[in-house]
């Protein structure tokens, strides 16, 4: 399914996993967050909206939001932005073999980075480290809206119990979230999107303390 946030926000979900997948789109140019397994849908719009896709960025490595980005990252010849501390879960701990994917390598065409600020042709980016779901988790923030991948949910998080994981980390990570603007729409990995930090703040039990 694909839905049309607003002018600058594209939504794609709909599998069983409940994945959610965007688009970031700025005058013709267009970056994607978490591709999942979406590649075929957001080719399809950027090709019919004459878009030209300059970047796919990870808010962290499991296959469930990776798998199949190669599709894309070929046809557009374009790179993939991954937070530097995320590397060994991209490398080793990306979790494909729970979704039968065996043999699952790594993309080519990364680019690892450490910079909090990230700018991709003229979309800029801010990085906020996120770790406890996965070593190298970040949440991604545009304009007024944070991409918070597995970090955050509209009623819950990420699991803490799996490789490179850490509940004391993730907790930590939540007090940083807490602490943002309350109008910043969170558009998270999974589940419900589109609805502030105000409001999640008092349906999600673990921003309530």
């Amino acid at each position: 399914m694909v839905t049309n946030l607003n002018k600058d926000i594209v939504l794609f979900n709909g599998n069983e996993m409940g994945n959610n997948s965007y688009l970031i789109v700025n005058d013709d140019n267009c970056v994607v967050i978490d591709p999942s397994w979406y590649v075929d849908e957001i080719d399809q719009y950027v090709q019919k909206h004459n878009l030209k896709l300059v970047g796919i960025v990870l808010t962290h490595a499991h296959y469930d939001h990776v798998g199949e980005c190669d599709f894309l990252l070929n046809k557009y010849n374009t790179s993939l932005y991954v937070y530097s501390k995320e590397r060994e879960v991209l490398e080793t701990h990306h979790m494909a073999s729970w979704f039968k994917k065996e043999g699952f390598k790594a993309p080519q065409n990364i680019k690892y980075f450490d910079e909090l600020n990230l700018s991709i042709n003229n979309i800029e980016l801010k990085i906020i480290p996120t770790p406890g779901h996965t070593c190298g988790g970040i949440c991604t923030q545009y304009k007024d809206y944070l991409f918070t991948g597995d970090t955050i949910f509209s009623d819950g998080v990420g699991r803490m119990d799996l490789p490179t994981g850490n509940a004391r980390q993730l907790l930590m990570s939540l007090q940083l979230i807490k602490k943002m603007d309350k109008n910043l729409l969170i558009l998270p990995g999974h589940g419900k999107n589109a609805i502030t930090l105000e409001e999640v703040t008092k349906t999600n039990q673990y921003l309530r303390h």
